[in-house]
């Protein structure tokens, strides 16, 4: 994997918050049981003078080869670099002798400078991560989060802790680092920006109109319905994208299925009671702490399945959800036809508003 992620949003810094599965302990755990004895998994990333990117590679080789059952893993890593760029290898088995001897010749011949192998290891930083005995340790006191990422957190190129957030000026990353890690502290600011004019246009009014007649706890009861179905909605997006292998196939597939169940969810709403509401969000409940323990066992053994399965699997499996978070609102909305009219209008803005923050 060569340089294989396209850039094309580092600019504003957006690129540190999408999801990578390529760069998870279990990617590389799979990389690993597909070589054979001699195979070697070859990863081509940027490294910089605080090194972040390909040092995570080396947390993630490390803790892959301990799950395959490696005990000494500093004689199956050796790192390469070329100006800005360096290559990661690990080996399924130890790098001979004669390996690393033709690699430091190649090295020297190519005018490549060497970072680490078996024989030699000129970055101090690299080798105490490799040969050190609890690397837990390491990244407790390491500057830079570069702690394995997982498939159930897959953000790779995010490597600042929250608590170091305040400092990012004086951390001094490179530019193309800088612009990565900068992105969630921005977001932090929208989001309270978000909130004020939330506050100032769509919590405001509806508390001064509400001597007039306005229950709060109905525009309360639109506002928790937009956050939850982003929440519900986001998530999903995220996880089927490992599932379905390509984040167009999740966008389009769960997004479609949900909107499709949420629309007959809807239209069933004409048949239930306000009591029946209650029974739904109660079901949604139960359904989505299923969703948190479950799917990802059962994704791991459907992963063999045709594309085509997949996809008729989760559009099922998102459909057991949409169909009833269709439900709550067209139901909310006619029970204010009846009672309160006059704040239908509130209900469809203030869920619109938390809708938006919701998906942030």
């Amino acid at each position: 994997m060569s340089l294989v992620d396209t850039w094309a949003a580092s600019a504003s810094g957006a690129y540190a918050l999408s999801e990578t599965y390529l760069y998870t302990v279990e990617a590389f755990t799979e990389y690993i049981d597909h070589l054979n004895d001699d195979g070697i998994v070859s990863v081509t990333r940027w490294i910089f003078e605080t090194p972040q990117q390909t040092l995570r590679l080396v947390s993630l080789g490390r803790e892959a080869l301990e799950r395959c059952g490696v005990d000494d893993v500093a004689q199956h890593i050796m790192i390469l670099k070329n100006g800005g760029a360096a290559t990661f290898l690990l080996k399924k088995t130890p790098f001979t002798e004669d390996e690393i001897q033709l690699m430091e010749d190649i090295c020297e011949y190519l005018q490549f400078e060497i970072v680490y192998t078996p024989k030699t290891r000129n970055n101090s930083i690299f080798t105490q991560l490799i040969t050190t005995d609890d690397p837990e340790e390491f990244y407790r006191e390491y500057v830079l989060n570069v702690a394995p990422t997982t498939d159930d957190k897959p953000f790779f190129f995010y490597t600042v802790a929250l608590s170091d957030l305040p400092n990012l000026v004086s951390l001094g990353l490179e530019s193309e680092s800088f612009k990565n890690n900068v992105a969630l502290l921005w977001l932090f600011r929208l989001i309270l920006i978000s909130f004020f004019l939330v506050f100032l246009f769509f919590v405001l009014p509806p508390l001064f109109y509400a001597r007039r007649g306005t229950d709060m706890r109905i525009l309360l009861y639109f506002a928790f319905l937009g956050l939850g179905f982003m929440f519900v909605e986001i998530p999903l997006l995220q996880k089927f994208m490992l599932f379905l292998g390509n984040p167009t196939y999740s966008l389009s597939v769960i997004l479609v299925s949900l909107l499709i169940s949420g629309g007959i969810g809807s239209y069933l709403t004409s048949r239930l009671s306000l009591q029946n509401v209650r029974v739904v969000v109660v079901y949604l409940m139960v359904v989505i702490i299923v969703y948190v323990v479950a799917l990802p066992l059962l994704s791991d053994r459907l992963f063999s399945f045709e594309l085509s399965a997949r996809i008729a699997v989760s559009v099922s499996m998102t459909s057991l959800l949409g169909i009833a978070m269709g439900m709550p609102f067209p139901s909310g909305i006619k029970n204010l036809g009846r009672t309160l009219p006059s704040s239908i209008p509130w209900a469809w803005a203030v869920n619109g508003a938390t809708s938006v923050l919701g998906s942030v």
